[in-house]
């Protein structure tokens, strides 16, 4: 009778570890499997902020330039042009 319990409660203790270590394995690949899909959207959304300061910078440039060409003052044109300057370097930056 002694031997049969010991028995028992050795195959519930090795069923238990078993069940345990499956659900620990299947926790580590879901874990693995949500960083994955989070580091990609994060890429994405690097790239959507990149794609709208690209935007934001061709528009001033788009505004900057039309500036100078209505500008007659020589002075405002060099001002107007030091700031497309300034653009022009964040957009390379980006």
């Amino acid at each position: 009778m002694q031997s049969s319990l010991t028995k028992l409660f050795g195959l519930s203790f090795f069923l238990l570890t078993g069940i345990v270590g499956f659900i620990l394995a299947n926790h580590y690949l879901h874990v693995a499997e949500i960083r994955s899909t989070m580091s990609k959207s994060d890429l994405a959304l690097q790239r959507v902020r990149h794609f709208s300061e690209l935007m934001e910078f061709a528009r001033a440039r788009t505004r900057l330039t039309s500036q100078i060409l209505d500008t007659e003052d020589v002075f405002e044109k060099d001002k107007i042009n030091q700031e497309l300057e300034i653009y022009a370097n964040r957009f390379a930056r980006t």
